[in-house]
């Protein structure tokens, strides 16, 4: 059985967080370009541009998770 120390377990949680960061990265660019009635005077940019910065981002996101301590085995 997995316990929630176990190394998988907090693999695990981070995956589930990357899922979640770039779910939440597309439905942004989603609203914003696609479902918000605002004119867009620039252009819409391409869906590439912002895969290209989702490692960035998701990046960003679990070190600021792990800085926050939500990985820390004692706080789960």
């Amino acid at each position: 059985m997995i316990g929630r120390r176990s190394f998988p377990f907090l693999v695990g949680l981070a995956a589930i967080d990357t899922v979640a960061v770039l779910a939440a990265l597309f439905a942004a660019y989603r609203l914003r370009f696609a479902g918000f009635p605002v004119a867009v005077d620039k252009g819409v940019p391409e869906v590439a541009e912002y895969l290209r910065a989702a490692p960035i981002v998701v990046l960003l996101a679990l070190l600021s998770n792990r800085l926050a301590g939500l990985y820390r085995p004692s706080e789960l």
